[in-house]
């Protein structure tokens, strides 16, 4: 198994022990499981840019994995918390229309994911925001509001580029 998906497949597992310890109100070893969970996708990043491959499966692969961490997260601290689960939801929605346009852009008649700018610090916003709902952050609705913003400018991004390689 390559480096990249060794590092995926440990976010899997990572995110469910983050959902559990979330459930257990061990909070602050749940954030740094999180933050430890965020890591990997920077690694497996690292790694499949040094084969300088991305195998289409791969590539899904990691973007599910990235989604399954944030929902997992967000859902776990809405249902145990019982609070501002609206938020939470816009949270999550937000990180999946951001991450969906990746989707737009098909070349040579399979998906790809472009790495833009926007999305990657869109990524570092939602788990700030994220771990900002974990500790219950008195700021965190600041935090909602950039990633909001800067959610609607990813979003067009993605947009723009999938127009320009006239895939959408």
């Amino acid at each position: 198994m390559r480096a990249e998906n060794v590092f995926t497949t440990i976010r899997v597992f990572l995110s469910l022990i983050v959902a559990a310890l979330i459930f257990s109100n061990k909070i602050a070893i749940a954030a740094a499981v999180y933050i430890a969970a965020a890591l990997t996708d920077a690694l497996d990043g690292y790694f499949a840019r040094m084969r300088k491959k991305s195998p289409e499966k791969g590539e899904i692969f990691d973007a599910m994995t990235d989604f399954l961490l944030m929902y997992l997260t967000a859902f776990a601290i809405a249902i145990s918390r019982s609070s501002k689960p609206v938020i939470l939801f816009l949270v999550a929605t937000m990180c999946i229309i951001a991450g969906l346009m990746g989707f737009i852009s098909i070349k040579k008649k399979r998906f790809s994911i472009p790495h833009l700018a926007p999305g990657k610090v869109m990524a570092v916003i939602v788990h700030v925001l994220i771990i900002s709902y974990m500790f219950i952050w008195k700021h965190t609705m600041i935090v909602f509001f950039v990633a909001l913003g800067f959610g609607v400018y990813t979003f067009a991004c993605y947009l723009r580029y999938g127009l320009k390689q006239k895939t959408l």
